[in-house]
């Protein structure tokens, strides 16, 4: 009966150490899970440690959210709209716009690459169509993310870097370096309209280029010589412009 005892106590503590190893395996592969996620998310600039502190990033690597896709799913649909921004942990996918009624594949993306960053600051229409090539993991961050977490001295921070981003699809803007980029982000000024109201008028003059940080505007013109450069060719003199449009670029000059 007593060596009995003691090999049950043997076993008994064997037990017990395995389990303890078990949870210290688990911690440290949840540590270096939580550590890899943070260096995803320090690359995109909006979120990285030059731009927040690190207790608030932190929290941010902790709010961020795992999603599987099968091969072939889209993951954002180009014109949508969407609030989150995306990281691919696993898999590949490929980028997809819509150039004169026609999709072309015009970028790849892989293990760290993230898009969608402007989206948890302003509900953005999708610019493109990211669709995974294999299956694949991707971390995802909302804008109710962002509002729960960053003060708001931070907030108004990111959200000067995330203009200048915009500045990437204005023709006359996007050779500026991003100092330069930075101090035209800074003399913006921000004005509201009412619902129906008028901005410009198709004959006023203006020196002002405008671009859409909330709601919608209406750009319509009565000639398609009218148009701006950006405008697709085979599509009509009337276009709904939404967060990250921008009209009046011949006004700056």
């Amino acid at each position: 009966n007593g060596q009995i005892e003691v090999d049950a106590h043997r076993y008994l503590c064997r037990v017990d150490q395995m389990a303890m190893a078990r949870t210290k395996i688990t911690d440290v592969v949840a540590t270096m899970r939580q550590e890899l996620r943070g260096s995803f998310l320090n690359q995109v600039p909006l979120l990285s440690r030059n731009v927040i502190n690190d207790q608030d990033f932190l929290r941010l690597v902790g709010k961020l959210r795992p999603w599987t896709f099968e091969q072939g799913e889209k993951i954002i649909v180009e014109g949508e709209i969407g609030d989150k921004l995306f990281i691919i942990e696993r898999g590949t996918c490929e980028v997809i716009k819509n150039i004169n009624g026609r999709p072309h594949c015009v970028g790849q993306l892989s293990k760290g690459a993230f898009f969608g960053e402007i989206a948890p600051l302003y509900a953005t229409a999708r610019t493109a169509t990211v669709q995974t090539t294999s299956a694949c993991t991707a971390l995802s961050l909302a804008g109710s993310d962002l509002l729960a977490t960053i003060n708001d001295a931070d907030l108004e921070k990111m959200r000067l870097i995330a203009r200048t981003q915009v500045f990437s699809s204005i023709p006359l803007l996007n050779s500026l370096d991003s100092d330069e980029k930075v101090r035209i982000a800074q003399a913006l000024k921000k004005q509201k309209w009412r619902q129906n109201a008028i901005i410009t008028g198709e004959n006023h003059i203006t020196s002002r280029l405008y671009i859409v940080e909330h709601g919608t505007v209406l750009m319509e013109a009565k000639s398609k010589d009218l148009l701006p450069s950006f405008w697709p060719i085979d599509q009509e003199p009337k276009i709904v412009l939404g967060p990250g449009g921008f009209f009046g670029m011949r006004g700056l000059l």
